[in-house]
């Protein structure tokens, strides 16, 4: 009996062996659908961490988009501000050099007149 016993365990693994190189179409269409279903739950995964991340991006993007657009609108108003400002100063300028070529022009000639009445002139 100790000598048939490895023979009946070989003719065993025989036989599975056997069995699986040749098996039955069933078996065949049960393997392949639970290989799609480890195929699909993978994918599946896959996609619910990207669209995780993609809520994270949506949900922080949003706040950052909103603090970026308040920064821009009080740096807007800031701005137009300043702009009001130096456009008045420049009015206030352009005045002031009028006013500075019309005495430059009054002094040149009040000094035209006094250096031809020292010449002799009328």
């Amino acid at each position: 009996m100790a000598r048939l016993t490895p023979l009946i365990v070989c003719a065993l693994v025989a036989g599975v062996a056997s069995e699986s190189l040749a098996a039955n179409p069933i078996r065949k269409v049960v393997g392949m659908l639970q290989d799609m279903q480890k195929t699909v739950e993978a994918e599946g995964e896959k996609e619910k961490n990207l669209f995780d991340k993609f809520m994270c991006y949506c949900n922080n993007g949003a706040g950052s988009l909103d603090a970026s657009i308040q920064a821009a609108s009080s740096q807007i108003e800031a701005l137009t501000g300043k702009i009001e400002t130096d456009a008045a100063q420049k009015s206030q300028f352009q005045q002031d050099i009028t006013q500075l070529d019309r005495c430059s022009r009054s002094a040149n000639y009040g000094q035209g007149i006094n250096s031809h009445a020292r010449e002799g002139g009328n």
